[in-house]
């Protein structure tokens, strides 16, 4: 399946903001923690927000909203300062049952879908990817308890250099008394720009949990596609021009499924349809658009993949 790698641009991301929490106000020193990492699962249903920016020779500023609902995975992403070459514009996105939806600035507005275990990726950065858990996963000292949305939270700090890339790191995490998940993480580094390769500056970002139980995801529009899918049809891409699934019907079988769905839809052979066993390729026109459509039978499956392009002129 056609691999559509320029997404991983949306794996590099993260975000920034510090806050100074009043409600946890309880000393209670000397006790390490042992931290591993930001473990959001066991906090169920919740919306969360990552900020993160960069002060140097040059600057910039993202941001990440993260939501689940138990189901459906949320991500919202803003980025400001960068070149057009590193910032795919402002996206969101929703996982859910294996498959991605992704709309904004990078799809031209149209809704782009396709399964989330393909090598592409929509993933933003989260603090632990920044600083590695296990870099300061013995390393943290408690220094306060408290309330953080109803939740027992414990605080814990981290002030230390962390050599070769940071000169300096000051970071505080909060974390749930009962699940150890990072219900708030502010952070502080001083040296190289490790998201975008800026230079050296300071990197001020904050993660923090907005709400927990009961979130609502709403659905993103436009996300389906007039060309005929099986009624089994799975790994569906819909990027553009360029549409592809796979089914357990047999090449043949597609081909005659195909032949009687496409022309009641305006779509007119254009040629002689090339078969040989297992294969087939078919080509289709309606009013100014061509329509090329390539079947692959592979083991138990077949791939079925549609590219919709302008007409050629004389």
């Amino acid at each position: 399946m056609k691999r559509f790698v320029f997404l991983l641009i949306f794996a590099m991301l993260a975000g920034c903001v510090f806050s100074n929490p009043s409600d946890l106000v309880t000393p209670a020193a000397g006790d390490a923690q042992d931290y591993r990492g930001l473990q959001l699962e066991k906090l169920g249903e919740y919306r969360a927000r990552f900020t993160m920016s960069f002060e140097g020779s040059s600057g910039w500023w993202y941001q990440a909203l993260l939501s689940s609902d138990g189901d459906q995975n949320e991500l919202q992403l803003s980025l400001e300062g960068l070149p057009p070459s590193k910032d795919p514009g402002d996206v969101r996105s929703v996982e859910a049952n294996g498959m991605v939806k992704l709309q904004g600035e990078a799809t031209g507005g149209k809704c782009w879908v396709f399964p989330a275990a393909d090598q592409a990726s929509v993933e933003p950065l989260t603090p632990d990817d920044i600083i590695a858990p296990a870099s300061i996963a013995t390393e943290l000292e408690k220094t306060g308890s408290g309330k953080i949305l109803g939740r027992s939270a414990d605080q814990f700090t981290f002030m230390h250099a962390l050599p070769p890339d940071f000169s300096n790191a000051e970071l505080k995490l909060w974390l749930d008394s009962a699940t150890g998940a990072v219900l708030r993480y502010e952070i502080q580094l001083s040296g190289e720009d490790p998201v975008f390769n800026s230079g050296r500056g300071t990197l001020t970002g904050e993660f923090e949990i907005l709400e927990l139980g009961s979130i609502v995801i709403e659905p993103i529009p436009g996300c389906s596609s007039e060309l005929p899918l099986t009624d089994d049809a799975r790994d569906l891409y819909l990027l553009d021009d360029f549409v592809a699934y796979r089914t357990r019907l047999s090449a043949e079988e597609v081909v005659d499924f195909l032949l009687k769905s496409l022309p009641p839809q305006g779509w007119q052979e254009a040629a002689d349809t090339d078969t040989i066993p297992g294969t087939a390729a078919l080509s289709f026109q309606r009013g100014e658009t061509a329509l090329e459509v390539f079947i692959q039978a592979e083991d138990t499956l077949t791939e079925v993949r549609f590219f919709l392009a302008p007409v050629p002129g004389p």
